[in-house]
């Protein structure tokens, strides 16, 4: 159940009442990420805006008074960024909705970004950028993105780059909050306690707290910066670094956002690599003891879409690791280890009872049908989701696998102690010699 209302700016909100809980979860969506930065210069703000949020706004002076309320009633406050969408939630409890709503208001339509603040915050960012550079598997997975989405917004980190950091200031934010920050590409979230979500005052504070400030020009669209026949980058990427283990990730193009195939892909990763029944866990590390953690993955954007799988793996197995793990996609899409009736429909009662697990929660339940809406303009619930999950056929999964698991797409990067040897053999499995 969910009721969609609007208020006066034409910020759509969606309310998702729950039965029997004391909670409640607030988050406001932004239809925009980082890769609507379309310049070099520019690179990080989306994400670097997402910490000027909270260092002040008209009615908070800075971030002790913003941390100050929000501990006060014992919430919990975060942000994150992502190629496509920004995301701002607080969760509460049901009576402290009116605070939740307050600060969310605040640090979305009224935010300060004050020079000195910015500046500031500078180091914060770099410090940030050095942790994931830190993390091999992390800084590799960047580094994928960037090989595997070519010249797109979607290719370049998140965080944005030494350059960009030292050189972004209060005029970057200003432009950017002033394309992007308007109610037509935002959507406030609001779900918990029935009473409280579905309650006349929650609409009345959720009006008095988002007071938007005059635009010089309308929204911009974010559709406007997909591309209608997405061209992909390099396909192969080795970064040499001392490291106990060796991180790779390799995958083909996938999904966009609104192919309707998304039930049979989610299939799909969880049979090769979604569980520790899946081939991927079975054949690379339990068979083999190649490896601690090995997983399927896949991402969906607009206009394109990755399918692959992560590991890290023993360095002088890298080779074989990367063999059998390209081996287990292409088995199954041709056939060569066909896929079961049992496979699929352990596949199935994995994802829906995952998906089942995930509505218990509040705060999930706010993310997912969210962002379902901010994309979609529709809310699914979980339980027409768990349908067409279970109507996916064994000829839809692997007419799917054979559509996107074609050799001349693969793609991978590494990063550890790789000798020119094992670049030489891998290359020929990436290039199918």
């Amino acid at each position: 159940m969910f009721k969609l209302e609007k208020l006066k700016s034409g910020l759509r909100v969606l309310k998702i009442p729950v039965a029997g809980v004391e909670s409640i979860s607030c988050v406001v969506m932004v239809k925009a990420g980082s890769r609507l930065e379309d310049e070099p210069a520019d690179y990080g703000v989306a994400h670097f805006l997402k910490h000027m949020v909270f260092k002040g706004t008209t009615k908070y002076a800075d971030a002790k008074a913003i941390t100050e309320r929000i501990d006060g009633i014992g919430a919990v406050f975060n942000a994150f960024t992502g190629q496509e969408m920004t995301a701002f939630y607080i969760r509460s409890a049901a009576k402290d909705v009116a605070v939740s709503l307050d600060m969310l208001g605040q640090m979305t339509t009224q935010m300060s970004l004050r020079q000195e603040e910015i500046d500031k915050e500078r180091g914060v960012i770099v410090e940030e950028m050095h942790m994931y550079e830190d993390q091999p598997s992390n800084h590799n997975a960047d580094e994928f993105a960037r090989m595997f989405y070519g010249k797109s917004g979607l290719a370049h980190n998140i965080v944005g780059t030494r350059e960009s950091i030292a050189a972004i200031n209060r005029p970057n934010f200003v432009k950017f909050v002033n394309r992007w920050y308007q109610p037509a590409n935002m959507l406030l979230v609001i779900a918990g306690k029935k009473d409280v979500v579905l309650g006349s005052e929650t609409q009345k504070m959720a009006e008095e707290s988002f007071q938007f400030r005059s635009f010089a020009q309308p929204a911009w669209k974010p559709e406007a910066q997909w591309v209608k026949n997405f061209v992909y980058g390099g396909r192969l990427n080795f970064i040499d670094r001392q490291t106990e283990q060796v991180h790779f990730v390799l995958g083909w193009p996938g999904l966009t956002t609104f192919d309707k195939r998304d039930a049979a892909i989610g299939l799909l990763r969880a049979i090769l690599g979604g569980n520790m029944s899946s081939r991927l866990f079975s054949q690379v590390r339990e068979k083999r003891g190649l490896c601690y953690y090995i997983h399927a993955n896949s991402d969906a954007f607009g206009d394109a879409g990755y399918f692959g799988a992560a590991a890290g793996v023993n360095p002088e197995k890298l080779v074989e690791a990367v063999k059998v793990s390209v081996g287990e996609f292409y088995d199954l899409a041709s056939g060569r280890k066909a896929l079961t009736d049992e496979e699929l429909e352990r596949a199935k009662n994995f994802s829906c009872g995952q998906m089942t697990l995930a509505q218990e929660s509040v705060h999930s339940l706010a993310l997912h049908y969210g962002e379902h809406y901010l994309f979609h303009d529709e809310v699914e619930e979980v339980a027409a989701e768990i349908e067409r999950y279970q109507k996916v056929t064994k000829e839809e999964v692997v007419q799917l696998a054979r559509e996107l698991l074609v050799s001349s797409e693969l793609r991978l990067s590494a990063i550890g102690n790789i000798s020119e040897q094992q670049k030489s053999e891998i290359e020929k499995i990436v290039w199918g010699k």
